[in-house]
Formats: C-alpha cells, sequence, structure tokens
C-alpha cells in the first residue's frame, strides 16, 4: 500500500521457516491515521465601509509528513458577523489539508473600526443687527459613504455685538458608532452696522448766477433736492444736492452753466 490514511495489509512478506516448516501464515492490517496539521488564522483589520481583507494563515511546517508543503491546503477561511464596527470571528471556513490530516485550527478576528469624518466650520459673517446666516460645514472626501449623512446642526457662542464668535460643533453627530467625528470650528465675525451720517446735502447761495450744481456734497440744513437740483441767483434758501452715505465729503462742488 502507500503512505495515504487508511489499513495496509500486513503480509508475510520474506518471512521463512527454513525447509523443514510450512509457516501457515496469518495476515493482519496496519492502519495509518490521519497527521494531525495546526493551523492559526491571523487577525485582521479594515475601515468601516472597506472590502474584507484576504483571510490569512500559518500552517505550522513542522507537521507536513513525507515531503508535503502548504501547497496540499486547499479552501478558504471565512468570517461571521455583519458590517458594523466590531471583532469578527474567522472561521476555518472551508480550508482543508486533505484526508490524511486533521486541521488543528486556531481562529482570530476581523476588526472592523470607525470610518473617519471630518466636519470642518466654514467661517462665516455678518452685519449686526441681521439674521445670523445658516451655519454649513465641509466634510473630508472619502468620509461618509454613499446614502449617510450627518444629523443634527451647528450652534454658536451667544452674543449680537461686533465681535468674533466660535462656531461649535452643537448638536451635529455621526448617523452611527461606525463613525468617529471630528470636528474643526469656526469663526462668525459680526461686523459692526454702519455709523456715517444719512444722506444729507451741501447749501450753495449763489448771488449772481444760475447753473446746474453737480458733485457729491457734505450735510446741509434743507432737506436735498434731486442730483442736477437747478440754482439760480434769486434762490436765496440755496440749491441742495444729495451725496451717498459713507462717502467722504469733498471741500467744494462745482455748476455748470453750459447745462442751461
Amino acid at each position: 500500500g502507500d503512505e495515504n490514511v487508511g489499513d495496509k495489509a500486513i503480509t508475510q512478506g520474506t518471512l521463512s521457516a527454513g525447509a523443514n516448516y510450512i509457516v501457515a501464515y496469518t495476515g493482519n492490517t496496519l492502519t495509518i491515521t490521519q497527521a494531525t496539521l495546526h493551523v492559526a488564522a491571523d487577525h485582521k483589520t479594515k475601515t468601516y465601509g472597506d472590502s474584507d481583507p484576504a483571510l490569512t494563515y500559518v500552517a505550522t511546517s513542522a507537521d507536513f509528513k513525507n515531503g508535503d508543503t502548504s501547497a496540499i491546503l486547499t479552501g478558504a477561511l471565512s468570517r461571521t458577523g455583519d458590517e458594523n464596527v466590531g471583532d469578527k470571528a474567522i472561521t476555518q471556513g472551508t480550508l482543508s489539508a486533505g484526508a490524511n490530516y486533521i486541521v488543528a485550527y486556531t481562529g482570530n478576528t476581523l476588526t472592523i473600526g470607525q470610518r473617519s469624518v471630518v466636519a470642518t466650520a466654514d467661517n462665516l459673517a455678518k452685519t449686526a443687527g441681521q439674521p445670523d446666516p445658516a451655519l454649513t460645514y465641509s466634510l473630508n472626501p472619502g468620509g461618509l459613504l454613499s446614502g449617510d449623512a450627518l444629523v443634527g446642526s451647528l450652534g454658536r457662542d451667544s452674543g449680537e455685538l461686533a465681535g468674533a464668535y466660535a462656531i461649535r460643533q452643537g448638536s451635529l453627530a455621526a448617523p452611527s458608532a461606525n463613525y468617529l467625528l471630528t470636528f474643526v470650528g469656526g469663526t462668525l465675525t459680526i461686523v459692526a452696522a454702519s455709523s456715517a451720517p444719512p444722506p444729507s446735502a451741501f447749501v450753495f447761495e449763489p448771488a449772481d448766477f444760475s447753473g446746474i450744481l453737480s458733485g457729491p456734497t457734505p450735510p446741509g440744513g434743507n432737506p436735498p433736492a434731486a442730483p442736477g437740483a437747478r440754482c439760480s441767483g434769486d434762490d436765496t434758501d440755496g440749491c441742495l444736492l444729495p451725496y451717498p452715505a459713507n462717502q467722504a465729503i469733498p471741500p467744494f462742488i462745482t455748476f455748470d452753466t453750459a447745462s442751461l
């Protein structure tokens, strides 16, 4: 017989008792049993949402017999569990060393770790007295998986005076324990409302001409006239021309007699 597992007949072979005897031989069997091959699975890790890594193992080289090597191993390991964060058992699966070996298998785990999501608050601004803008943020590429979204909203430090206010995480949270959310804060800057005087006018009181006033003008006493207001020498109250708020006040204005 061969060296494979099983019963092998034990024959008389060359056994002899000499010429004076006839050997009445009763045979028997040699039973070849399976050898033990120790196989240990390697520990594996992956991030939530990624594909499983190859499940590998180490076979004890000293356990191989008759010149056998790890090439006799067929099949593959498998693992239990779902795709959520945690440890999943790596089992023997279909791994086999053939009929000549009993596989003494030592399992391990595939650890699924949280997927990192970084939410960075956008820096925003508003004018004092105005409503807050929507507090927005950006996410790192490859963070959230398709179909997933953060829940909750950002918040900011209280206050309505001009200044800088921290934008904080507020109630913003990951959609499940499968994510690790890191928040990077931002700033809401409140800008003071303009304290410039309202549009006004410059009083120009010519004595001996008539013309069209033009140009920006400083404040004056009477209600402003429209730009291009006509002035004449007998206008004892003067002629008024409005100027835009926040605009520097020039030291003079002009009139254009050609426009008469």
